[in-house]
């Protein structure tokens, strides 16, 4: 016998959540909404998947981008564990920071060691590879362009311009005073972002040039 849980659980019906580091916090924390934006992200990515199909058919090459950018949306929810689980910790080892009035030290960590991204699907060597094939497979940019061309090839644009948001409500999280004192582990997170909308931005031109559609030059 099966049992069901409903979908619904209705705690959250007050407009407060949960974080991995957090046992409450209103649904409009950066934290929140930093998930949330790579969330989002991942729905693009999944929707460009889906509108390549018909392109991996008419250009079979296409067929590791798509499996690329399955890595990615992977990725992408393991960075979001790593971001729900930031905190910000009290520390007498760190710089002293001015919080309404009163000095107290301020340090950003992982609740939990676990739940540290690692890039584990979409390794940044791999983007940067993808991006210098695509790059070669087009011509030089001589001008800024618009959006257009193709469906496909505007929907990358589309995923790109997530990504970009992604990359800024990420940050955003991170209080401005630690942001020179990153980890590695959370470098690796916005260098990830930051690599994979370029790629983002290769994959439309490469989309609109395959499909022989002229980009629009801004003048």
């Amino acid at each position: 016998m099966k049992l069901y849980t409903k979908l619904y659980t209705k705690r959250g019906d007050a407009g407060e959540t949960t974080t991995l580091a957090h046992a409450s916090v209103p649904k409009d924390d950066t934290q929140v909404l930093a998930v949330g934006a790579l969330d989002m992200l991942s729905a693009q990515l999944a929707l460009l998947y889906e509108q390549m199909d018909d392109l991996e058919r008419y250009a079979p090459a296409f067929s590791g981008e798509r499996a690329l950018l399955v890595d990615a949306m992977h990725d992408l929810l393991d960075m979001g564990t790593h971001v729900g689980a930031w905190q910000v910790l009290y520390s007498p080892h760190n710089p002293f920071y001015i919080l309404w009035g009163t000095t107290v030290p301020l340090d950003m960590a992982l609740k939990n060691d676990k739940y540290a991204f690692q890039g584990k699907y979409l390794p940044l060597e791999r983007l940067e590879e993808h991006i210098d094939a695509l790059c070669a497979s087009t011509p030089p940019l001589a001008a800024f362009i618009l959006c257009t061309g193709s469906t496909v090839g505007a929907h990358a644009h589309c995923a790109r311009t997530a990504c970009r948001q992604a990359e800024s409500a990420v940050l955003a999280v991170v209080p401005k005073e630690l942001r020179s004192g990153l980890e590695e582990r959370d470098l690796l997170v916005l260098r990830t972002l930051n690599r994979l909308s370029d790629y983002l931005f290769a994959l439309a031109r490469a989309i609109n040039h395959t499909l022989d559609r002229p980009e629009t030059e801004h003048h």
